[in-house]
This record gives structure tokens, sequence and C-alpha cells, in this order.
């Protein structure tokens, strides 16, 4: 069974796919978070920017999902910008509605969901 992108809500069945996907996707991420503390604990002391997993808003294509530290998982809809000075901004689109965050704090609070 496929997701689709033409809607605005989510079936109840792409929503389960969607949980359980993430939990397979946290599992993974912990394992080699672990993995990865091992061999920093044999090589040395180790700094967080060994484990960020924040992504560049540029890098994003629409209809691919992320996750946002809070809100939970959405799906990338486009960047938008306010003018030629304005702040760039990335619309998101979660199950009950749309999201506009700026790009530099998407940076900060965006995670690619690996499927």
């Amino acid at each position: 069974m496929g997701i689709s992108f033409g809607r605005t809500a989510f079936k109840k069945d792409e929503v389960s796919l969607v949980l359980e996907k993430i939990k397979e996707t946290r599992k993974k991420g912990m394992e080699m978070m672990i993995a990865k503390r091992r061999i920093n604990d044999q090589k040395g002391p180790s700094t967080m920017q060994d484990f960020t997993c924040s992504i560049e808003p540029e890098s994003l294509v629409p209809g691919e999902y992320v996750v946002h530290k809070t809100k939970g998982v959405g799906r990338f809809v486009r960047l938008q910008s306010e003018g030629d000075i304005g702040p760039e901004y990335v619309i998101l689109q979660y199950a009950d509605g749309m999201a506009k965050l700026k790009a530099q704090q998407a940076s900060r609070l965006l995670y690619r969901y690996y499927q």
C-alpha cells in the first residue's frame, strides 16, 4: 500500500504505517548511536557533533517526510520566500493542517525521516 500525496489528511492505515516506520527508524538510530558511542569511548571523549541528524532545508524534496522535534512527523511541501529581502520559510503538512517554519529554525528543529 502506498502513501498518497494529493490530499490534506492521512488515513488511519497510513498513520499506523508511519508510526511503525518511526519506531523501526528510532530503534535503528539508537543502535547506530550506541555503536558509535562505543567506538568513540575507545578513542576518547565524544562530542555532541557526532550525533547530529539535522538537515538543511534546501536539501528537502517536496513530498519527503520530516520529523519536527516537538510536532512530530510531517510532509515537506515547499520553501517559500516572503519578498526579495524577507525570510525564507519551510512549509510542512501535518495530519491536522499546515505549518510554516522559518528556514533558520528548520535546520535546528527538523530531522530527515528515514524509511
